[in-house]
């Protein structure tokens, strides 16, 4: 397989070359990180390249690691694979690569591997040494890989994958809240309640939410109060202290402490009912919000 870089080179020449890895310095003090930031990368993924399909699957951190497999099909044949792991070492992340043929007879010797250090790490990407992933949208993968040739000479390939889990069933896409004032309710579900922004475009009283780290989880629509529909309903079920959603945690007592010391007001603070415990929090513009954690 000595040959392998320079036939990855000749192959991908009809692909698009950007800059999306980064080097490692080697001087710098390691990224702190948990697998759990890179959990998105969990799924069963599916592109094209080297003329032939590449199939890519990871499962979801457990043991403070994930594993993935790769493989390479041209001609409905099977080119070669790869296991893979990212796991947490030294407070950091570490991402490994060992290759096969499709007879499962390895490439690196026995007890080697390639391995890649983190070097930086952003909501939607992660960066190892000259490899890196990109979350495009919960269905939608990009991974960029850099290869060098016998010469030396470096080449960065963009490979696009789409997942293959497919629901055919009818699912929940968006909610709405009312709320009677956009940008304040914006700036705290974001800041506060740490919601991602999916759109906001504050000229128009438009603001939708929703959670990076849910896939296929649905948005939330901040939606303006009209004055003839929307307000005497949210204003009578404010005043009966009625939540108009249910948030959940697995850590209720951490959340009430932290939403409390950034100034959020609660009219219950977290009580135990028979299915678990619940509490019960302003959210500024009209609502109220409820707060649970399932036994």
């Amino acid at each position: 397989m000595k040959n392998y870089s320079a036939l990855l080179l000749l192959l991908v020449s009809t692909l698009i070359f950007s800059q999306n890895t980064l080097k490692l310095d080697s001087l710098k003090t390691p990224i702190k990180a948990n697998i759990e930031e890179v959990s998105w990368i969990s799924g069963h993924w599916e592109g094209t390249a080297f003329g032939g399909v590449t199939e890519e699957v990871w499962t979801s951190p457990l043991g403070g690691s994930m594993m993935g497999s790769f493989k390479l099909v041209v001609n409905n044949e099977v080119n070669f694979h790869e296991l893979m792991t990212i796991s947490e070492e030294d407070e950091t992340l570490l991402l490994r690569i060992k290759h096969f043929s499709r007879d499962l007879k390895g490439w690196e010797e026995k007890d080697e591997s390639e391995e890649f250090k983190l070097v930086k790490i952003e909501p939607n990407r992660v960066y190892f040494n000259n490899l890196t992933f990109e979350k495009i949208s919960p269905s939608e993968l990009n991974i960029y890989v850099v290869f060098k040739d016998e010469s030396g000479n470096e080449e960065e390939v963009k490979f696009n994958y789409k997942s293959k889990i497919k629901n055919k069933h009818m699912k929940l896409a968006m909610i709405s809240i009312p709320v009677n004032d956009v940008p304040k309710a914006f700036k705290f579900y974001t800041e506060i309640l740490n919601f991602d922004e999916q759109l906001y475009m504050p000229e128009h009283y438009l603001a939708i939410v929703y959670k990076k780290d849910e896939v296929n989880g649905p948005a939330i629509l901040l939606e303006p109060i009209d004055d003839e529909i929307y307000a005497p309903f949210q204003s009578k079920v404010y005043a009966k202290k009625l939540p108009v959603i249910t948030f959940g945690t697995d850590n209720i007592n951490e959340e009430y402490n932290r939403l409390l010391n950034l100034g959020v007001k609660f009219i219950k603070k977290p009580t135990q009912q028979d299915w678990g415990i619940e509490a019960i929090f302003d959210d500024t513009c009209g609502n109220f919000i409820q707060l649970i954690q399932k036994k």
